[in-house]
């Protein structure tokens, strides 16, 4: 990652056209988002705005592209999965503009995940990625890619046969193509969950987590471990959870809402076990309030629950927070979700 940014850093420098120099500075904001975490996504949405009109300019359909894509990437990070749904959009067509088939395949895979991530109702998740997996049919990659999304998508309606098939065919690909893109397991980790493995989720998580330090992912390795802490509370190994929370808290950028939110529901949790029942809701709330912002309907619906569970433990007035994570799992499609829900309410 060094090595990147010092060889865009040149080019940004030694750029001999307005067009070559925005299509670096685009590049030079990807890496930033993953290695300087603490700056924030700020400058890389002033760095989109500014070179979309020189690359349009230029008629650099490609540069257009990845410009859309730093769009994309920055709301994806802040929690905006429709915003960032639709910037794929606008990029998917520059690319085919281009004849870029590479970077076409690689934005239907985001658009696999969207579907997964955001608000779109799991049914209409699951026809999207059936679509996309027959566009990107002549690519390994990019189908394994669509296929780890579909899992999570089946896993929520417990069709877990099926959701155990589709991590199975992805990985088959993503090892043997080494596509790292592909093989962060947070798809993988979230079938495991829903099936009620945390001890699977667990040792996936840490596969991908080993590999990320090796490579200073910050952003990618913060969420790791935030759902690596997740995995480990699930078994009931709450040191080992905090310790990760504590990585996730320290690795995550402020804006990095997905990580903030994760490691604020387990340390909420491990917190309220330890007798700490104000500090906990405290922390649970703050969860719930940082995701109420954004269209991450799982997360919101896993935060409401985080807070029923400390408020069970505590003043056992958790009934509104579980209705809430209810509603939140209902919009989705989440059936496992709304069965936990439903379940705690008739606690």
């Amino acid at each position: 990652m060094s090595d990147a940014t010092a060889v865009l850093d040149e080019a940004i420098a030694r750029a001999p056209e307005p067009w070559l120099g925005a299509r670096a500075r685009v590049e030079r904001e990807f890496v930033r988002l993953e290695v300087e975490t603490s700056i924030g996504t700020d400058p890389a949405r002033r760095v989109a705005d500014e070179v979309l009109p020189v690359l349009e300019r230029a008629d650099d359909a490609r540069g257009q592209c990845r410009a859309w894509c730093l769009r994309a990437q920055v709301a994806w990070i802040a929690g905006h999965v429709a915003q960032a749904d639709d910037a794929w959009g606008e990029a998917s067509e520059c690319a085919e503009r281009a004849g870029d088939e590479r970077e076409l395949f690689a934005i239907r895979g985001w658009q696999a995940t969207a579907a997964v991530f955001g608000p779109m109702h799991a049914d209409e998740g699951i026809r999207r990625c059936e679509r996309l997996r027959v566009l990107v049919g002549t690519s390994p990659v990019a189908a394994a890619w669509v296929a780890n999304a579909l899992a999570p998508l089946h896993a929520m309606r417990g069709e877990f046969e099926t959701a155990d098939r589709l991590v199975e065919e992805a990985n088959a690909t993503i090892h043997q193509f080494r596509s790292l893109s592909a093989s962060v397991s947070h798809m993988e980790a979230m079938v495991r969950m829903h099936a009620g493995q945390p001890a699977l989720a667990e040792r996936a998580l840490r596969s991908d987590v080993e590999a990320l330090r090796s490579m200073s992912e910050g952003g990618l390795l913060a969420t790791s471990t935030a759902m690596l802490a997740q995995a480990l509370y699930a078994q009931g190994r709450h040191q080992e959870a905090q310790e990760w929370s504590a990585v996730a808290a320290s690795a995550g950028a402020p804006d990095d809402i997905l990580t903030q939110v994760i490691w604020r529901g387990v340390k909420a949790k491990i917190l309220a076990h330890d007798g700490r029942a104000e500090a906990a809701e405290a922390l649970a709330r703050e969860a719930v309030e940082l995701v109420h912002a954004t269209d991450l309907l799982l997360w919101r619906g896993d935060a409401m629950l985080d807070l029923a569970e400390v408020l069970r433990l505590s003043s056992g007035m958790f009934q509104e927070a579980a209705r809430g994570a209810l509603s939140e799992y209902e919009r989705k499609g989440n059936a496992v979700g709304s069965a936990r829900a439903r379940a705690l309410i008739s606690h």
